[in-house]
């Protein structure tokens, strides 16, 4: 089996109204002598195959309010500790982050030379970009003013992460390696609509580097199949991110960006050409496809040893777009056989793809329905109900971006999200509800859940939305707690519940991002600097003064207390500061906090300040992984 190696993952670009961006690095620990020696000999660069390394990049986003953010990145370049530059993007890709919240896409697999790099840079070209938010009822707006922090227009903008020793990526034979990178959008933007319904979108992007993944998703992987090992039970894909079209008319285009193996096991679930088989049965079936059939796979990846292991693969004609046209979205109403799918992504047979708010799918008996992670199961119509998030197989009417039929199509019942504050009983504490904020990110208030229940009286309730929680632990939430759920919402026409839980996640352990810049820059920051703690002075504070956490956005100029940071005891925390293209990195926030009010002292003023970390708000205190602050 081939290394699949380092990757930049995208878990890896989430879009909402405010969002941040934020970058996680991922890096296979490596012993310090090795590390040592890389960049003792890291000036040496030569083409050899024993001094080059596999590097697998992949992207993925953190939650939010954007209902498309499509836009082309040109390029990711890596550049080590002597200077040298990497180039890993071979081809311009077209990504819309806001359908990456829940997963990470392997976006390619590269051949770079041995050394430690220190810096990653993505370069966004914003010319053709498609970027829509919701406004107060919901409904998608595009946004076409984009701002950076200084109001300047926006039409290309680069992302840079410095990594510094501790998180550095080594590349060396044989040694895997894994880079993050995580475009949070939420954190990295900022909506604000004028009088007329218009949005100005305004950017303070920042990448940050993390050693471990915070939040692990689920792995997509998109590509042509390449080859398969029954003995191993694997399988390996030239990999075709995204929106990027398999070229069976030129196969060296189809290899631009590099391999992955994939493994399967016993559990392993294969949906070809519309029919379903589970593991070595499956496998087997793969292997009698043609060469650069399309494949997607989803599945974990795991480390020491590290492998992409499939739950789900479809090939052939069960890919989208391949034979037939394909949306996905969120169903937002139904009325007998025809559902509205919400923020739906449409996928031409022709490889293109648009983007409209609301699109008319039609369903017949003869329409096919499978569910992800149980695609062995029976299921029909009658399970798909209003909030399910669905992937639909069908022929446009008539050459009609509005209106799919499906009626001799397929579609697939995908992992549901429900984000909302817990309603408790105080009577029935066994018992939990949501009171919704938003389903898949999309607005509560635009669902119809009109024929959900067994009767009107039972249709689901937005503010009181019902959940079946199994065997799962839930005795240590409380009434108003900030919550995630994620499962399949329960078949249409059956409610209560209204949806059947497989993980519920509180917002207390969801990472935390904390954005704040000060016009035109001040000399007193913080109103405490001491070894132990910084106290934000919020005086003079431009567009930013937020922390994002789990699709919450918090104005730290509407808490009653003063906002603080105090570092974190994890081994990878960092503290950065930087003016112009110098950066200073602390592994000590003693020495951070005398720096920077050396600095302040001897009359530089402090910009903005970056940092994530664990959030209570009870006391408004971010206990800081990462701390990067800018000074001019």
């Amino acid at each position: 089996m081939s290394n699949i190696v380092p990757y930049l993952i995208q878990n890896i670009l989430r879009a909402t109204l405010t969002k941040f961006l934020l970058v996680t690095l991922l890096a296979f620990s490596m012993s310090a002598c090795q590390v040592e020696e890389l960049l003792n000999n890291n000036s040496s660069n030569t083409n050899t195959q024993e001094e080059q390394g596999e590097l697998t990049i992949s992207l993925t986003d953190a939650p939010g309010d954007f209902v498309s953010y499509t836009v082309d990145v040109q390029s990711i370049m890596l550049t080590k500790a002597d200077g040298t530059k990497v180039q890993t993007l071979p081809l311009a890709t077209r990504i819309d982050f806001s359908q990456y919240v829940e997963l990470t896409e392997f976006l390619t697999a590269a051949t770079v030379p041995n050394g430690v790099y220190k810096k990653a840079s993505m370069v966004i070209d914003y010319l053709n970009a498609d970027i829509q938010v919701e406004d107060e009822n919901g409904n998608a707006v595009p946004a076409t003013v984009l701002l950076d922090i200084d109001g300047n227009p926006i039409t290309s903008q680069t992302l840079n992460v410095q990594l510094d020793n501790h998180n550095a990526l080594p590349i060396m034979p044989g040694v895997p390696a894994h880079l993050t990178l995580d475009f949070d959008l939420k954190a990295s933007h900022r909506v604000e609509f004028d009088d007329a319904g218009q949005p100005t979108v305004t950017m303070a992007p920042v990448l940050i580097a993390t050693v471990d993944p915070e939040t692990p998703k689920i792995h997509r992987a998109r590509g042509a199949l390449k080859s398969v090992d029954l003995d191993n039970s694997e399988f390996q894909i030239f990999i075709r991110p995204f929106l990027h079209k398999i070229n069976k008319d030129n196969r060296e285009e189809d290899r631009r960006f590099g391999s992955l193996d994939i493994q399967t096991n016993a559990d392993t679930l294969f949906e070809i050409n519309g029919e379903s088989y589970r593991g070595k049965e499956g496998l087997a079936m793969l292997d009698t496809l043609d060469y650069l059939t399309a494949i997607v796979a989803k599945g974990e990846l795991k480390f020491r040893p590290r492998s992409f292991i499939a739950n789900e693969v479809r090939a052939g004609s069960s890919v989208a777009g391949e034979t037939l046209d394909a949306v996905s979205g969120t169903v937002l109403a139904r009325s007998e056989n025809t559902l509205t799918v919400n923020g739906a992504t449409l996928m031409r047979q022709d490889g293109s793809a648009v983007f409209n708010d609301n699109i008319t799918v039609l369903l017949a008996d003869s329409t096919i329905v499978k569910r992800q992670l149980d695609r062995m199961g029976t299921y029909d119509i009658d399970d798909i109900s209003v909030g399910q998030k669905v992937a639909i197989l069908g022929r446009l009417s008539n050459d009609d971006t509005t209106e799919l039929d499906a009626s001799n199509g397929r579609v697939s019942l995908l992992l549901t999200a429900l984000r909302g504050s817990a309603v408790i009983d105080a009577e029935h504490p066994a018992a939990l509800a949501l009171n919704l904020r938003s389903i898949n990110h999309r607005n509560i208030q635009k669902f119809d859940f009109t024929g959900t229940g067994i009767d009107l009286r039972n249709d689901a309730a937005p503010d009181h939305y019902e959940l079946d929680t199994g065997s799962l632990d839930i005795s240590n939430y409380q009434d108003n707690d900030w919550l995630k759920a994620i499962g399949f919402v329960t078949p249409y026409g059956e409610a209560p519940a209204d949806f059947i839980a497989q993980t519920i996640v509180s917002a207390k352990n969801t990472r935390a991002v904390m954005a704040v810049n000060w016009r035109p820059g001040s000399a007193r920051p913080f109103s405490e600097n001491s070894a132990k703690k910084l106290v934000l002075n919020l005086n003079g504070t431009g567009k930013f003064h937020h922390i994002a956490q789990a699709q919450q956005r918090i104005d730290l100029t509407s808490i009653a207390i003063d906002t603080s940071i105090v570092p974190s005891n994890a081994d990878n925390a960092s503290y950065i500061i930087q003016k112009a293209d110098t950066l200073q990195i602390h592994r000590q926030f003693a020495a951070f906090t005398t720096e920077i009010q050396r600095r302040l002292n001897t009359g530089s003023v402090l910009v903005r300040l970056h940092a994530n970390g664990d959030y209570n708000k009870k006391t408004s205190t971010l206990t800081a992984k990462r701390v990067k602050v800018r000074f001019k």
